[in-house]
């Protein structure tokens, strides 16, 4: 006696995964290699899903430890925030090492480049005694007294997306920063 088919099932050996079951009035089909198939979609989407929460929380889309940079030359450090969102408010920090000699002067900040030229810049604090454009940039004379260092904070508001690469100069010094703007 041939083994009994279930009702419905395949008759062919390519679609041999499809099988339909009845109980009663209830009408089961079944496909297998869909079935991994999808499992395999769902396990994949719950990893990125996972990879992009843990990304986000630790930086790369905004605030976090991975989207603060810091760079450091000669006595001059440079804070900045390697992740921005286009027009929300940023800072860029810039410590000073102290003045030798003389009863104080000027020191002169360069900022130069992309990071700032597609940018707003909204207050620079303590106040520049003055402020002149320079080719790819701006130079802000900060007063300065001997034997003493300081900080200036730039606020800016990016303007556009994408990456933004620029340069902080002190005097010799030239410190490298690089962001990416979100739109």
């Amino acid at each position: 006696m041939a083994p009994e088919r279930l009702r419905g099932a395949p008759a062919s050996r390519n679609d041999s995964m499809v099988r339909t079951l009845h109980d009663a009035d209830l009408d089961l089909s079944e496909d297998e290699r869909f079935q991994r198939r999808e499992w395999v979609v769902q396990r994949t989407a719950w990893v990125l899903a996972a990879l992009v929460l843990t990304g986000a929380g630790a930086g790369l889309l905004g605030d976090g430890p991975v989207s603060d940079g810091r760079v450091a030359r000669g006595g001059v450090v440079v804070e900045y925030e390697r992740v921005g969102r286009r027009e929300r408010p940023m800072s860029v920090q810039i410590h000073l090492p102290p003045m030798t000699g003389g009863t104080g002067g000027v020191v002169a900040a360069d900022l130069l480049g992309a990071y700032f030229e597609h940018a707003a810049i909204e207050s620079v604090s303590p106040r520049p005694a003055r402020e002149e454009a320079i080719a790819g940039g701006v130079r802000y004379l900060l007063d300065a007294q001997s034997g003493e260092g300081g900080m200036v904070t730039i606020r800016l508001r990016p303007q556009g997306a994408g990456q933004r690469s620029g340069e902080v100069r002190v005097g010799a010094e030239r410190l490298e920063i690089s962001m990416f703007v979100y739109p």
